[in-house]
């Protein structure tokens, strides 16, 4: 909360003059909706048939679509929240980015169309999130991973399933993760995380990973998720939260032979995502020659 008044500065500065003085006003709106969003999500009654998941704030409450299809399948959100110190701060976050969103998007909304003020306040959004600095630090761990590679003699592919793990173990909290061993060889991968495929993946998958190394990243369930879709604001956020953010590491190693994709995405409604990693079988052979 604390950065909100000067991002609404930034934002003024750069491209929204309308919005000039106006920044502790549109602070404060942010705050409230925030608040509301804590209660309406992470409070313990929130998780009751008739609680008090009410209002305060409003924004949200069209795209809502009813608490009942927004709770994790283990646990529920106020739940979840209350489970470790690293899920509470992601889903705090998630509330906040919410709560920006939906503020940010009426303040636009009288000057332009409503689809245009959306993609505008989720910019604003990634941008207080960190997306100015990751094609920087993007551009260093591609710098880094080529002194590996040069130096270690450690292959990209094996470097890709390092920064896997940190991802993993990154997204714990809110988040239910599974890293899947790498797969090495032809074909022989497919058995690993069969359940996935049948999820519609298949027929476009198949032939194509049968030829690869390949290393998975799976999430059966993820709090932040829920609770973005829950808001109606997945859409827009997607893209910087979870596995659609850390989706973008992966660029590092584009150039060396490695790539990455994204089976699900948290605007999708089954709350599970797929990260894998892989490297054709002849890209790798040539690796392994040099």
């Amino acid at each position: 909360m604390a950065g909100v008044a000067g991002r609404c500065k930034v934002w003024a500065a750069r491209a929204h003059p309308q919005l000039k003085g106006r920044e502790q006003e549109v602070s404060e709106a942010v705050r409230r909706e925030y608040e509301a969003t804590l209660v309406r999500r992470l409070s313990p009654v929130a998780d009751k048939p008739n609680g008090g998941g009410g209002g305060g704030g409003g924004g949200g409450g069209g795209n809502d679509g009813g608490g009942d299809a927004s709770a994790p399948p283990a646990l529920s959100l106020p739940d979840l929240v209350q489970s470790s110190p690293r899920a509470r701060a992601q889903l705090r976050q998630a509330c906040l980015a919410a709560a920006t969103q939906r503020v940010f998007a009426r303040e636009l909304a009288a000057a332009c169309p409503r689809e245009q003020a959306d993609r505008e306040a989720a910019a604003a959004v990634a941008e207080a999130l960190g997306s100015l600095h990751a094609p920087f630090l993007v551009g260093a761990l591609k710098a880094t991973s080529w002194v590996r590679r040069v130096v270690l003699r450690q292959s990209p592919f094996e470097q890709a399933c390092q920064t896997l793990d940190k991802v993993g173990r990154d997204l714990e909290g809110a988040s239910a993760v599974e890293r899947l061993p790498p797969v090495h060889g032809d074909g022989s991968g497919a058995e690993s995380d069969e359940d996935d495929d049948e999820r519609g993946g298949r027929a476009s998958r198949g032939a194509h990973f049968g030829e690869q190394h390949h290393a998975t990243l799976r999430v059966s369930s993820c709090g932040v998720a829920e609770l973005l879709r829950a808001e109606g604001v997945a859409e827009h956020l997607a893209s910087s939260f979870c596995c659609g953010h850390a989706r973008t590491w992966f660029d590092a190693y584009a150039s060396q032979g490695v790539g990455a994709s994204l089976d699900a995405a948290i605007s999708r409604g089954d709350g599970r995502c797929r990260l894998r990693v892989f490297t054709a079988a002849a890209a790798a052979k040539g690796e392994e020659g040099k």
